[in-house]
C-alpha cells in the first residue's frame, strides 16, 4: 500500500507525503483492530489521526478560485483530486466527522468539479501517467456520494474506466492498494459499487466493446 503515490513525488511532494503518513496511520489502525503485539492504543491512534487530520486540511488552497481558475493547470487540478481523495479516505477510516456535518456529500461534489476540470484540460503528460490515481480517485467520491445524486456520474467514470482499462475484480482491487486502501472499511462498499457500475457499463455499452469480467 502507497506505492502508487511515488510517482507523483516530483510534483506533488506534499501530496505524497501525506498520502504516506495516511498510510502509515491505517497499517497502525489495522494492527490495533487485529490486537498485535506492540499496537498502539485507542488513545494513541486518535491523537495521530487528529494531527493528521489537522495538517491535511491546512493543504486546502482556496478550492473555489483554483477550481474555477481559467489558467488552471493539470497539475494543478491533479493536487486537487488528490486531496479532496485524502480528506475522503481520512473521514472513511481515520477522523471520522459527525455525519451533520455533511463533509462527505461536499467532498464528493468538490471533488467532481476538480475531476471535470482535469478531464476538460487534458494533458497527455498526466492524463495516460495518472489513470491509476484518477481511479483511485473516482472510487472514492463513489463512497463519499453515497444517497447522493452525484453518486450516478462516479458510477459513469467509473464504468468508462473499467471498459477502457478491462478491469476485472482483482485487477480492480490491485490497482486500488497501491495508494490508499483498508480492506476492513472499503471492501462491502467496493462490492457495491463494482456491481452498480458493471451495470452502468453493460448497459451503455452498446457498441460492443470489451465485455466487464464478472467479480
Amino acid at each position: 500500500m502507497g506505492s502508487g503515490w511515488i510517482d507523483l513525488q516530483r510534483n506533488h511532494p506534499q501530496i505524497v507525503n501525506m498520502a504516506l503518513r495516511a498510510a502509515e496511520l491505517t497499517v497502525a489502525l489495522d494492527q490495533a483492530v487485529r490486537g498485535g503485539n506492540g499496537c498502539l492504543t485507542l488513545g494513541q491512534m486518535s491523537l495521530l489521526a487528529f494531527v493528521f487530520q489537522y495538517d491535511l486540511c491546512n493543504l486546502n488552497p482556496d478550492m473555489k478560485n483554483l477550481l474555477l481558475a481559467a489558467g488552471s493547470s493539470p497539475w494543478d487540478q491533479l493536487s486537487m483530486i488528490c486531496l479532496f481523495g485524502l480528506q475522503i479516505y481520512s473521514d472513511v477510516v481515520l477522523f471520522p466527522n459527525a455525519e451533520f456535518y455533511g463533509i462527505r456529500p461536499r467532498l464528493a461534489r468538490w471533488l467532481q468539479a476538480a475531476l471535470t476540470a482535469h478531464r476538460l484540460t487534458e494533458d497527455s503528460s498526466t492524463d495516460l501517467s495518472y489513470w491509476e490515481v484518477i481511479l483511485w480517485a473516482t472510487v472514492m467520491g463513489a463512497v463519499a456520494a453515497e444517497g447522493t445524486r452525484h453518486r450516478h456520474w462516479y458510477l459513469f467514470q467509473l464504468s468508462t474506466i473499467m471498459v477502457d482499462r478491462e478491469l476485472s475484480w482483482e485487477s480492480l482491487q490491485d490497482h486500488l492498494r497501491r495508494f490508499l486502501w483498508w480492506d476492513y472499511t472499503f471492501d462491502e462498499r467496493l462490492s457495491k459499487i463494482w456491481e452498480d457500475a458493471r451495470a452502468v457499463a453493460i448497459t451503455g455499452n452498446k457498441g460492443g466493446g470489451p465485455v466487464i469480467s464478472d467479480k
